[in-house]
C-alpha cells in the first residue's frame, strides 16, 4: 500500500533564520553544531517543496519534474578554484528539467533572504544548443516574437545580462534585423521575483507551476529547436 509524500506547507521561519546565521557563520565548525537541523528541517522542506511542486507541475501539464536527489543544490561549495573559501552557500537552490543535460530548459527556484527567486528558460545551453535556437529564432521570428509578447503580458522579460556585444559569427547577414537583439543572448530567461511570505506559504508549489505554465511557451520554443518535441 503506497503512501502519499508529505505536502510541503511553507518554509518555516526557523529555516529562513538558519539561512541568514549561516552567512554570518559560515564556518565548518558552527554548521557541523547544526547540521542535524540542516537535514532533519531545512532539507526535508526543501525535499516537500520539491516533490510537491512536481506534482503541481504535472497537474498542469508542464513537463518539468525531478526527484529530490537530483532537483536540490548540494549546501556545500566547490572552494577548489574560488578565492573564497567559505564552506557553504548561503543558499537553497533546486532544479526541475526535462533531460540531464545542462542547458536544456528547465525551472529554477533560489531560496536566500531578501533575494529569493524563481526563473525558468535555458540558461548557457552548449554551443550546438544554443546555435539551434538562435537559428530557430532567425526562422520563425514571428512565431518567437509572440513567445515574447506572450511572456511580457505576464510581466516577464527575455534578459540576458551576459549578452555579447555583436551577433556571433554565422549571423552577420542579421546585425540590422529586428531579430537581432536575441541573437546576442547565451541565455534565454525569465525570472520572477519570491517574497518571504510566498516562501512561507503552502501554496508556493501552485505559484511555481504557474510561473511555469506562464513561461512554457519560451520552453517549447527552444525545445523545437532541439529537435526534442
Amino acid at each position: 500500500m503506497s503512501t502519499s509524500p508529505p505536502k510541503f506547507t511553507g518554509l518555516s521561519k526557523e529555516t529562513l533564520r538558519f539561512l541568514v546565521d549561516l552567512e554570518k557563520n559560515n564556518r565548518r565548525e558552527w554548521f557541523n553544531e547544526r547540521k542535524d537541523f540542516y537535514k532533519g528541517t531545512v532539507e526535508e522542506e526543501l525535499r516537500r517543496l520539491v516533490l510537491s511542486t512536481s506534482a503541481a507541475l504535472a497537474k498542469k501539464k508542464v513537463p518539468l519534474s525531478t526527484e529530490p536527489k537530483k532537483a536540490i543544490f548540494r549546501i556545500y561549495r566547490d572552494t577548489r578554484f574560488s578565492a573564497d573559501k567559505s564552506p557553504y552557500k548561503t543558499n537553497l537552490g533546486a532544479v526541475f528539467r526535462t533531460g540531464s543535460k545542462p542547458g536544456s530548459g528547465v525551472l529554477y527556484v533560489h531560496i536566500e533572504p531578501k533575494a529569493s527567486f524563481t526563473a525558468l528558460g535555458f540558461y548557457q545551453p552548449e554551443q550546438p544548443g544554443l546555435t539551434r535556437i538562435r537559428e530557430a529564432i532567425v526562422d520563425r521570428w514571428k512565431e518567437f516574437k509572440s513567445v515574447i509578447n506572450h511572456l511580457g503580458g505576464k510581466g516577464l522579460v527575455l534578459r540576458d545580462t551576459d549578452a555579447l556585444k555583436r551577433v556571433p559569427r554565422g549571423f552577420e547577414s542579421f546585425a540590422d534585423a529586428e531579430c537581432a537583439e536575441y541573437l546576442k543572448y547565451k541565455s534565454f530567461i525569465v525570472s520572477r521575483e519570491l517574497k518571504e511570505a510566498d516562501l512561507c506559504s503552502a501554496k508556493l508549489p501552485d505559484e511555481l507551476a504557474r510561473f511555469a505554465t506562464e513561461g512554457l511557451p519560451l520552453l517549447k520554443f527552444g525545445w523545437e529547436a532541439f529537435g526534442n518535441r
